[in-house]
């Protein structure tokens, strides 16, 4: 029984470890956030004289297509990314790699087509909305 014992605490000792490392985790997934909303804030407020929206770096469009992978299914990752491009400017290199986050072809389409007027190289947008219509 002694042995048991020792076990059990050892588990819940495990446990309580594993529990504060999600908590880090989580903790630092928030302060993520909190800074993206930040960034996605203060391009709401910054009012350039030519274009209202800030063109995305490849790292915050990484980060983009990292929390539309984490949507369970294509509805939410449309969602997400109609949220995202309100204030963004993306590349067609960006616009297809959030593009490929999605299962279904329709998807890529519906998300493709409300980014069109978000394309800071319209003279590519074509060939990369031209592909999924192929497939």
């Amino acid at each position: 029984t002694m042995k048991k014992i020792t076990f059990l605490m050892a588990l819940l000792l495990a446990c309580g470890t594993l529990a504060a490392t999600a908590d880090d985790n989580i903790a630092v997934a928030a302060d993520s956030v909190a800074a993206a909303t930040d960034s996605v804030t203060a391009a709401v407020a910054a009012k350039t004289p030519y274009c209202k929206y800030k063109t995305a770096t490849d790292g915050q469009a990484n980060a983009m297509a990292f929390l539309m992978k984490r949507e369970q299914f294509d509805e939410g990752r449309l969602k997400l990314g109609r949220k995202y491009i309100k204030y963004y400017r993306l590349t067609t290199a960006q616009l297809a790699m959030l593009a490929e986050t999605f299962t279904y072809n329709d998807f890529k389409l519906k998300f493709l087509k409300k980014a069109e007027k978000h394309c800071s190289d319209p003279e590519n947008y074509t060939a990369l909305v031209g592909q999924y219509y192929a497939q």
